[in-house]
């Protein structure tokens, strides 16, 4: 019967590509969910397929769970991480969990009970299709709420939901499962053994994906504009970050969310601007596809007739499913609200998030996985068929309606302003444009004049509107807090806007553009929340912190202080690029706004608050800026070289590509010539983090105590000191602790504080500091940090044991500076 199998697949997915794409453009037409349609389109092909003879074909293609697991599932998943924002899913994390971990163990077993008690099912059968039945699906809703304009929050509670209930479901689902097969009575130590595997099982995922993606981010950005393997190796990461994860007994499904959300965020920057467009126009056609065969195939298997017989039992499954979603929804959500700091998740969004909980692969991949003897198999595949049809069919085809009647698709105020603004905008520039088109394109005056008349009207009109929403005599008029948000948020997109120009043109690097974003995305945040005036420190990315804290943890514990060192090079070679870019992009939103305001666009007096912050941060950039370039002119010089370079380089390689495309040089000339532009961006890249350190020779010499001592001493002496690397605000020794190590400051200031916290003294370049502890091994008397990112040199008792013969003269002129300093506070 399967002999002809290869030809049918084939043809099966021609057909469904073929099908999906009418379908594609039915469903725009009609304003329907694509996904709702497809699976009535494979209903109507499945029913074809056992009336018409030439069709038989459709039937002999099966929806096997392996296709499901292992081919579909990845793709739809990191295609979903990659494109879903980061830090929002990071920043509602706490909502997403609950959604994802309590409420569907919740679901699970009021799922089950439900069942066993309303249709008889036996229990552990109903509690084993309550965990498979309880992951979500949210392609079709996502797609209404974008088709919508429906909040971003609710767009990433639903879908990160769903990344993330997808493993929470299939671990829970084997659990249960291996209890029922070996016929076990479930016990308290089943739960306390499930709930360590279970974190076992999710860690590991996340360890695994992490690490797989960030291996494959570095290595796409070793890569110099080579789109075939930068999108190569995006679609190796999701099966081998699944499979692995599998192989090593962990989540899977959690370990492709990792590796795509981490691949979405700091992965992203790491793609040539070339491939980036290429890579997620690739991913969207993959999920495109996978979700084609998956519910066109969930359409021609089903048998509508053998559904209609059970109709009871799904209807009861449906009706158990809702209630258990609904309860957990309901009740568990505000109760950890109110127990936690959780942000608020509103009635409204509750209540979507309860009707649009659909069902989808997930569910019947697993279902389809049961063992072909397992007792409750067949009554387990009709019920998930039954509830995966009524959820998309029903909660997909309503859930729009749900939305408009709740009203969160609606407006707000401040986002009618927005969209005037920017309305208002793009007219005026289009309008500004239009004698340079006429003449380039030779166009006549009775032509263009009769359209800049009607869109110079149209501007006057949105002028208008506007005027009317800011002073309130509008009918949806916006208070003057509102108005101050919107000019707020205007401004730091301005300033993101230039950013992204500054790195498109090699002017600033990778590091500083995430770091800084991260930054004026946080500031959205608290603008948001009314809090749009508070100018806060600088907010590192999540990664950077983590990487931050493990560091600080290993120099407290003297471990691999190498890579401790260059870590803190590397931090603070991007502390002047951070602040530089910071500086260059607040100055350009700040012409922005004032061109905003010149033009009427926003208010004077609605944007003091934005620009008071912008000002605010420019200021702390050109400060630290200045402070890096005093302590490290020389790095600053030779990092402004290389930005000179690698801007140059960037539009040397920019234009030649033009001339390609305009026949002007040849295929090989080109080639030539990338190449050799290619090779000199790689040797840029490096970053020129030695030059920060100092000599330590040249450093004694310039010490009054020191600079007498013969120059084959100062020479051991600086091949026996260790450059330690600090960061603003760090500490470098603490009151109490046992030290025998002198310290030297190279670049940079150090403060002396008392137990108080009173600063006793501040040091600078070619001063130091700890000769006591070094002389006499007695503890810190006083604490000191590092005032500005500063490099210092240490000299331990230790290293300069076996020296100490040859070192007399400079025991001697220690001693003398230690007597000399007495009366000078010090860290002994």
């Amino acid at each position: 019967m399967h002999e002809n199998l290869p030809e049918h697949v084939v043809a099966f997915t021609a057909l469904a590509l073929f099908a999906s794409s009418l379908v594609a453009i039915a469903a725009k037409r009609l304003r329907l969910p694509f996904t709702v349609v497809l699976v009535v389109v494979g209903l109507a092909l499945g029913e074809m397929a056992r009336q018409i003879p030439f069709m038989k074909f459709l039937a002999s293609i099966e929806l096997s769970p392996e296709a499901i697991l292992f081919i579909f599932l990845p793709i739809l998943v990191f295609e979903s991480a990659f494109n879903l924002d980061a830090r929002l899913f990071l920043k509602n994390l706490g909502p997403i969990l609950l959604l994802a971990v309590p409420i569907l163990l919740l679901s699970t077993f009021v799922t089950g009970f439900i069942l066993h008690w309303s249709v008889g099912i036996q229990l552990g059968v109903a509690i084993l299709f309550g965990a498979l039945i309880s992951a979500t699906d949210p392609v079709a809703v996502v797609a209404l709420f974008r088709e919508l304009g429906a909040p971003r929050r609710l767009t990433v509670l639903v879908e990160g939901e769903s990344l993330v209930n997808d493993g929470t479901a299939l671990v829970v689902f084997n659990l249960i499962l291996g209890i029922l097969i070996a016929g076990e009575t479930v016990t308290s130590w089943h739960w306390i053994s499930g709930s360590f595997q279970f974190l076992q099982v999710a860690l590991g995922g996340v360890l695994v994906g992490g690490l797989l993606g960030l291996f494959c981010a570095r290595l796409i950005g070793a890569q110099e504009e080579e789109p075939l393997i930068e999108i190569a190796l995006s679609l190796v990461l999701a099966p081998a970050a699944f499979i692995v994860a599998e192989k090593l007994h962990c989540s899977g499904v959690i370990s492709v969310v990792t590796a795509g959300l981490l691949m979405g965020s700091y992965g992203r920057t790491k793609f040539s601007p070339s491939s980036l467009p290429h890579v997620e126009e690739i991913w969207e056609f993959l999920a495109f596809v996978a979700n084609s065969l998956i519910f066109l195939l969930v359409g021609i298997s089903v048998q509508l007739g053998g559904l209609m017989l059970s109709w009871k039992n799904i209807l009861g499954a449906v009706v158990a499913c809702t209630i258990a979603r609904a309860l957990g929804v309901f009740i568990l959500v505000p109760i950890t609200q109110k127990l936690t700091r959780m942000e608020s998740v509103g009635w409204r969004y509750q209540s979507i998030i309860v009707w649009g909980g659909l069902r989808g692969a997930l569910a019947l991949g697993i279902a389809l996985s049961l063992p072909e003897d397992f007792s409750g198999r067949e009554q387990i595949l009709e019920l998930t068929v039954g509830v995966v049809l009524f959820t998309v069919l029903v909660n997909g085809l309503t859930t729009s309606s749900i939305v408009r009647f709740l009203g969160v698709d609606r407006l707000s105020a401040e986002d009618q302003l927005e969209q005037q603004e920017g309305a208002l905008l793009a007219k005026e520039k289009m309008i500004q444009g239009l004698p340079e088109l006429a003449a380039r394109a030779g166009l006549l005056d009775s032509v263009v004049d009769p359209i800049r008349t009607r869109e110079e009207t149209r501007v006057a009109e949105i002028q208008a509107r506007l005027k009317r929403i800011r002073d309130g005599s509008d009918l949806e008029g916006m208070p003057p807090p509102d108005r101050k948000l919107v000019a707020t948020r205007a401004a730091l997109r301005a300033m993101k806007a230039h950013l992204h120009d500054l790195f498109t043109d090699g002017l600033l690097s990778e590091g500083a553009l995430v770091e800084i974003e991260y930054d004026i995305d946080c500031q959205m945040d608290l603008a948001s929340t009314g809090r749009g005036t508070q100018v806060f420190e600088s907010r590192h990315p999540p990664l950077t912190r983590l990487c931050e804290w493990i560091v600080s943890k290993a120099a407290a514990r003297g471990l691999v202080p190498r890579l401790v060192g260059q870590f803190r090079l590397m931090r603070t070679a991007s502390l002047y690029e951070t602040a530089r870019g910071r500086h260059l992009s607040a100055d350009s939103s700040l012409e922005v706004l004032r061109q905003m305001i010149q033009e009427g666009v926003v208010d004077a007096a609605d944007s003091q608050d934005a620009q008071e912050l912008l000002e605010a941060w420019k200021t702390r950039a050109a400060g630290r800026e200045r402070t890096i370039t005093d302590q490290f002119a020389g790095y600053v010089k030779h990092v402004q070289a290389t930005i000179v370079e690698r801007h140059r380089l960037n539009r040397e390689r920019k234009e030649l590509k033009g001339l390609l495309r305009e026949g002007m040089v040849s295929d090989r000339a080109h080639a030539f010539g990338l190449k050799a532009l290619e090779a000199q961006l790689g040797s840029l890249s490096k970053k020129p983090h030695h030059r920060l350190l100092v000599r330590p020779v040249e450093l004694l010499k310039q010490i009054h105590y020191f600079r007498s001592l013969p120059p084959e001493i100062l020479t051991k002496l600086g091949d026996a000191m260790v450059p330690l690397t600090y960061l603003d605000g760090e500490t470098v020794v603490q009151a109490g602790e046992s030290s025998d190590s002198l310290y030297l400051v190279g670049r940079g200031s150090v403060a002396v504080d008392e137990a108080t916290g009173e600063v006793l003294a501040m040091l600078g370049p070619g001063e130091f500091f700890g000769e006591g502890g070094f002389l006499t091994g007695k503890p810190r008397s006083h604490q000191v940090r590092s005032l500005t990112p500063s490099v210092l040199l240490q000299l331990s008792r230790n290293s300069i044991r076996a020296l100490e013969e040859s070192l007399p003269e400079f025991a001697e002129a220690l001693r003398l500076a230690h007597e000399a300093r007495a009366h000078v506070p010090s860290s002994d």
